[in-house]
């Protein structure tokens, strides 16, 4: 199920920002991602995707 949220998010952040480049995209995502809200998890790449914070 991540792959159509995060999918979603990306969409969402295009259509407030329509002139983010591929790049732009990748770091907001992995900048907003919430490395931190269940330190006991196996969290792999960047962490939970914050969607929030990658479209504002």
């Amino acid at each position: 199920m991540a792959t159509p949220i995060c999918a979603g998010i990306v969409v969402l952040m295009l259509e407030y920002n329509p002139h983010l480049s591929p790049d732009e995209v990748k770091a907001r995502l992995m900048n907003g991602a919430d490395l931190w809200r269940d330190r006991d998890a196996n969290i792999y790449g960047a962490g939970y995707i914050d969607g929030k914070n990658a479209v504002n």
